[in-house]
């Protein structure tokens, strides 16, 4: 039987879009000569449509969509990742509490794949195993299924699973093997980080070499706002060797018979999956939502530099501008590293001192200051005045300000509310320092040569005031990255945080400024997750709160 991946990249709630775009691969998959077509988990609402769901006519429409689906696997067989429902004999709705209809009504929403064939549905499974961890919160929206069955299908049994269920031991996967599948297929919506596409394949390699059941495992593809889907979806064969690997990143389709010969697949290293994957959290953040420019406030550091690269790669040369914003206090160091950087890109580089700004605001705050000293009012007053003409220029011209800061800055406070914040969504947000060196290091190596030595080499600098490091606030990003990363990714305890920082003052330091700056990370714009613990959806911690170890 030949088979069709088809790793999509649907848009959350534009059900007519994801329509076209599955009908499309249907014809194409036919034209190919298969007779089984599968698409990705909620590949016709997108991954996640949250409280859409309750919105009055969204599951019709989808429901609408399912039929249509439907009415395109004449002569082929379609796996559809999708949302189906039922109603309540009576809706739960409580006159009291108008919010009681928000959330449903009583009707039941299961996230489903529908098997159609030839006009028909011919097989539904409903998600069992449904995540409320991290980023996902299906447990608020969707009742599991009860339980796991086969279909069967030109001769063969086939068992379907959805994401989750083939993470569990003794789950749905187990379940179908017990039942006698001859193909199992598990659908998902897997969201990246550095680690995930091997630990993924690993994980079911694992499954399939006990069970000795050849197995699809098809992944969704695209950006969703933070969250990043890497496709990389992949085939099995009984003895657990690959057969068939789609492309990571992209969208993709392939065809697959389960008598075919083994191949060699490889998976990308850290940092090459973390550009590729920042690249297109950006494009699919700026296609889906219809913007078209960015801009970027270019320090002279390396962060800024990072995110004005990594921002004229995914969207072109041609749809970003930058900014560079000096005062007294920018060296000139930082400010040849700009023009070079600049330049390397080929951007246009446009200058505004902010002193004058500086000057007038600080005559005008004189009154109520008076000889207080120098402080940080001053120095973020410097950084909000940045922010307010990025954002001008953005208003102006029209575009997104993309955000600069990294994940150390943002984990301790070390950045400006409403001025180095400031912008539609953070680009490294979730990379450490030490990261932020790293990729420019592997952008240099493989995409272009955009970094120059000095900027790659010299103290980190806020340069609000005179003669200003990091470390003069900071301790060592050397200690820093690494406390942060048991603290945030690894939940750490005090102790085995105090083994890495090696002193109890400097963990002190650290763990204040962590919890105090709680506010800040609230108010941030969206995160780009490419860890396995982002600051954003998938990250709940409360701003009120005594806990501090």
């Amino acid at each position: 039987m030949k088979i069709a991946l088809c790793q999509i990249n649907p848009t959350v709630g534009d059900l007519e879009g994801n329509l076209q775009k599955i009908i499309d691969f249907i014809k194409r998959a036919k034209k190919m000569g298969a007779e089984l077509v599968i698409f990705p988990e909620l590949a016709t609402t997108g991954y996640f449509p949250f409280d859409l769901i309750h919105r009055s006519g969204f599951v019709e429409d989808v429901e609408r969509i399912n039929n249509e689906v439907k009415k395109h696997s004449h002569g082929i067989g379609v796996i559809l990742g999708t949302i189906t429902y039922t109603d309540p004999e009576k809706p739960i709705y409580n006159a009291k509490d108008p919010s009681s209809i928000a959330y449903g009504g009583g009707r039941i929403y299961h996230n489903s794949a529908l098997f159609f064939h030839n006009k028909k549905l011919i097989f539904n499974y409903n998600k069992i195993k449904l995540p409320s961890f991290d980023i996902y919160n299906e447990e608020r929206y969707f009742t599991p299924g009860d339980s796991a069955e086969t279909v069967e299908f030109k001769g063969m049994k086939i068992g379907i699973n959805i994401c989750e269920d083939i993470w569990f031991e003794n789950g749905p996967y187990e379940e179908e093997v017990k039942k006698d599948a001859d193909l199992i297929i598990n659908i998902s919506a897997s969201p990246f980080f550095y680690d995930k596409p091997l630990l993924r394949f690993n994980m079911v390699s694992e499954k399939v070499k006990k069970s000795g059941i050849p197995t699809i495992y098809l992944n969704l593809v695209g950006a969703q706002d933070e969250v990043i889907f890497d496709g990389n979806s992949f085939v099995l064969n009984g003895e657990g060797k690959p057969l068939k690997k789609l492309k990571g990143f992209e969208e993709d389709m392939e065809i697959v018979e389960l008598e075919s010969k083994p191949i060699e697949i490889t998976f990308y290293e850290k940092y090459e999956s973390i550009y590729n994957a920042l690249i297109l959290g950006i494009k699919d953040y700026f296609r889906k939502n219809g913007l078209k420019k960015a801009i970027v406030g270019l320090s002279g550091g390396v962060d800024s530099a990072l995110v004005l690269a990594l921002g004229a790669f995914a969207l072109g040369r041609e749809n970003i501008t930058a900014l560079f914003l000096p005062s007294r206090y920018t060296s000139t160091e930082s400010a040849k590293d700009a023009e070079i950087v600049a330049k390397n890109l080929g951007i246009k580089l446009f200058t505004i001192s902010i002193d004058r700004a500086f000057n007038v605001i600080r005559d005008s705050l004189h009154p109520i200051f008076g000889a207080r000293p120098f402080d940080i009012t001053e120095e973020n007053i410097q950084a909000r005045i940045r922010g307010l003409l990025l954002m001008a220029y953005a208003n102006k011209f029209g575009g997104m300000v993309l955000s600069t800061g990294n994940k150390s800055e943002i984990a301790v406070g070390y950045n400006t509310l409403y001025g180095d914040t400031v912008g539609g969504i953070a680009v490294i947000g979730d990379l450490y320092k030490r990261d932020v060196y790293h990729l420019c290091g592997w952008i240099n190596e493989n995409i272009q040569d955009v970094f120059p030595e000095s900027l790659l080499t010299k103290p980190p600098s806020a340069e609000l005031r005179k003669d200003q490091k990091d470390e003069d606030d900071l301790p060592p990003y050397s200690i820093l990255d690494r406390v942060l990363e048991g603290l945030i990714e690894k939940n750490l305890g005090y102790k085995e945080l105090l083994d890495i920082a090696g002193n109890r003052d400097v963990l002190e330091d650290i763990l204040k400024r962590y919890y105090r700056n709680e506010y800040k990370r609230k108010q941030l714009p969206i995160v780009l997750k490419v860890s396995p613990k982002a600051f954003g959806t998938g990250r709940r911690m409360p701003i009120t709160g005594g806990y501090r170890r």
